[in-house]
């Protein structure tokens, strides 16, 4: 068995997913809460039903 077969337990590297959490942002439009999480780029407002974007996706 080589190295890289120990590290990953047999599973190929990209078997290694990474964990979206959620995360709270100001709607620029109305100024609700709104949740998106670290791997989207776009989330909806609960409030006025605009989207939103993330800062770092421009």
């Amino acid at each position: 068995m080589s190295v890289n077969s120990q590290k990953f337990n047999g599973k190929p590297a990209c078997a290694e997913k990474p964990v979206a959490f959620p995360a709270e942002m100001t709607c620029p439009h109305c100024g609700a809460l709104v949740e998106i999480w670290n791997d989207e780029y776009e989330a909806s407002c609960p409030l006025c039903r605009k989207t939103v974007y993330r800062e770092e996706s421009w």
